[in-house]
């Protein structure tokens, strides 16, 4: 599993916070196939069934998601509705010929929530992000910077009494990898982290430092030769075991088993994932079983050009 991030997709994900809950299982496109657009929704298990049907329900306080993609990939509408067939949320896409995200909309009830407005520079690069609420004021912003030896420096902030503060920093390497972290607040550097990644650009470990209390948690990574992260290991700054989660993938790359084992070695979780794929072997609907108990399904529903 690859760590880079890309500048456009982290500021995305960074300020996605705020929106409506993102499944991240709604990319668009193989090279045999385009999908027009994804229609998911959550239902519950239906009670002693040996075949793990779902209700034809959705779950209740639960919502459906659906998300409308172009050609090109490009996400363009996205639409959330409650459990009553509400509309609550619509995010609107808009980008410029190469595909680059110029402008998000979001509404809430139809009237708008966020209005984001993304800026470039030459050669396309990524310059400056800013959300702006309905009333127009300017509620958060990513500036990013290229610096003269390669790396890219990604600064994040957040409206707060009237004026953006700087909340976090993040430094990515010639090879689009985050390498560095750090976390502010009211101007104070809270924690910093660091990253290393192995030559195929997996991250293989993470140290985090909390800078208040001298506290350190590291992460270790295991990837698989097709580059899934099989087993994270999480140490505290002595270097004693905090937890241990180790995971497993099919053929597809989607998840399907997920362990996390305490301090002394113990199972504390299980949980499986168990999918049914449509002919083009996209899934359609994910069974979520923890500690042996179905829990969930997912189910999606696909268009395609």
């Amino acid at each position: 599993m690859r760590s880079t991030i890309k500048y456009l997709p982290a500021f995305y994900f960074l300020f996605n916070s705020c929106q409506p809950g993102e499944s991240g299982s709604a990319k668009p496109s193989t090279a045999q196939i385009q999908i027009k657009s994804v229609t998911e929704s959550d239902h519950d298990p239906e009670e002693n069934d040996r075949n793990l049907a779902h209700e034809p329900e959705i779950s209740a306080n639960s919502f459906i998601t659906k998300s409308e993609f172009n050609q090109k990939g490009n996400l363009l509408k996205k639409e959330q509705y409650n459990d009553r067939g509400k509309l609550e949320w619509r995010e609107v896409y808009t980008y410029d010929e190469v595909g680059q995200l110029l402008e998000m909309v979001s509404y809430h009830f139809k009237k708008v929530s966020i209005r984001r407005i993304c800026k470039y520079g030459k050669e396309n690069p990524l310059v400056e992000c800013n959300d702006f609420e309905g009333g127009g004021k300017n509620t958060k912003r990513q500036i990013v910077k290229k610096e003269t030896n390669g790396h890219t420096i990604v600064w994040d902030y957040v409206l707060t009494q009237s004026m953006l503060i700087k909340t976090s920093e993040g430094i990515f390497d010639q090879n689009e990898s985050n390498i560095k972290n750090s976390y502010f607040s009211d101007g104070r550097l809270l924690a910093t982290e660091e990253n290393q990644y192995d030559m195929f650009g997996n991250r293989v470990e993470s140290m985090r430092s909390d800078v208040l209390n001298g506290s350190q948690r590291i992460t270790h990574f295991k990837v698989d030769r097709k580059n899934n992260a099989i087993e994270t290991l999480i140490l505290d700054g002595n270097l004693f075991i905090e937890s241990r989660i180790v995971t497993r993938y099919n053929d597809q790359h989607h998840l399907v088993e997920q362990l996390t084992y305490g301090i002394k070695g113990n199972l504390k979780e299980s949980v499986l994932h168990l999918y049914e794929y449509d002919g083009f072997g996209q899934w359609i609907k994910d069974i979520t079983v923890i500690n042996k108990k179905p829990i969930s399904v997912r189910v999606r529903k696909l268009e395609y050009f």
